[in-house]
């Protein structure tokens, strides 16, 4: 019986963790581009001086209505110098958001992202998953879509006024289940009590991305028929492997009520599929009971709890969030980092 230990940290440790010691770890900063945010990074498994990165760019943000897109920064020469290009809008779509990127074995490299338009009042609607694909290491040029159906879509919502999916987040099965690309995301709903349901929404390609599953729910977001008020919010995922090839998903749930301030009622849950994305178990929560940051700050485009999930390579699972705590002792109005110890059996839903 193989066990494993859950417990929190960035996904950016992992790179770390996966590099050979040595005494000078960090080097210079590189400036890579401005106006970026939202950031994901990968290296290429066959050499680990190419690197692809993913960003909102927020350049023409300040336009009305704002418009964001996605920047692609690659590098192949460990991160010295970087080439930047915007990514090319799918038919119909305004705004790009929410990149994630990841290698296969092969050396491809994928670029997972939220399109979406924009209402009257400047409201991101219409969101769709999209998937990407460089077969040069993400250099100026070589991306192109894959996915053969749907209109190069993995889900969307164009012209719906009650459907916009939110906040993908993409990893490639480097393990047991070679090259599968797995996608999580927000499936948004708008609701009656004043607040949107979000349900988690999954697919994978085992095609290298010229297809994938019909998506499905992960968490459904149970209504409560007995408090009209209340909606159950999935979002914030983030998805990680260990070196056996289970799958973690990781994602904030956040219980809301129109008519309270989102006080005590957020949870960071944690799932694992052992065959391939086909089934999930979910697990003992990572945290529950926080008061998780929402909205935007002076300064901040966005400030969430969104956890961050990773793994080492020695089988030790690491996730991070931010949120407060009323149990903390004494009690302090302030916002914690949140380091957590779960322990479950890796070989329970095989």
């Amino acid at each position: 019986m193989k066990k494993s230990t859950f417990i929190m940290i960035s996904y950016f440790s992992y790179f770390l963790l996966s590099l050979p010691f040595t005494d000078t770890l960090f080097g210079q900063d590189v400036f890579v581009s401005a106006f970026k945010g939202e950031c994901s990074i990968t290296y290429n498994p066959n050499n680990s001086r190419y690197l692809v990165g993913g960003s909102n760019d927020y350049t023409n943000f300040t336009n009305s209505p704002p418009i964001t897109r996605n920047a692609a920064h690659s590098s192949l020469d460990g991160g010295q110098t970087w080439s930047t290009e915007i990514i090319a809008l799918p038919p119909n779509y305004t705004n790009s958001a929410d990149p994630s990127v990841d290698y296969d074995s092969n050396g491809n490299v994928y670029y997972c992202f939220l399109a979406l338009n924009r209402d009257e009042n400047e409201k991101a609607i219409e969101g769709g998953i999209f998937v990407y694909k460089s077969t040069n290491n993400g250099q100026p040029g070589s991306w192109f879509n894959p996915v053969t159906s749907n209109n190069g879509a993995i889900e969307s919502h164009l012209g719906s006024t009650t459907l916009h999916d939110d906040k993908p987040w993409m990893i490639v099965d480097r393990t047991r289940t070679p090259n599968r690309i797995y996608v999580a995301w927000t499936h948004r709903i708008k609701g009656n009590s004043g607040n949107d349901r979000g349900q988690l929404n999954f697919a994978y390609s085992a095609d290298g991305g010229n297809t994938f599953t019909t998506p499905k729910t992960i968490d459904d977001a149970p209504i409560n028929f007995q408090d009209p008020l209340e909606t159950i919010f999935a979002h914030g995922v983030s998805m990680t492997m260990d070196p056996s090839g289970d799958l973690f998903v990781v994602y904030l749930q956040d219980t809301l009520k129109s008519n309270l301030p989102q006080v005590d009622r957020s949870t960071i849950i944690a799932m694992k599929s052992s065959n391939g994305g086909v089934s999930f178990l979910t697990l003992p929560p990572v945290k529950s009971g926080l008061t998780s940051l929402a909205g935007s700050g002076s300064g901040v485009i966005r400030k969430q709890s969104f956890p961050s999930v990773a793994v080492s390579p020695t089988t030790r699972l690491c996730a991070c969030s931010v949120g407060k705590q009323r149990q903390r002792t004494p009690w302090k109005s302030r916002y914690d980092s949140f380091y957590s110890f779960n322990r479950f059996r890796s070989d329970v839903d095989k």
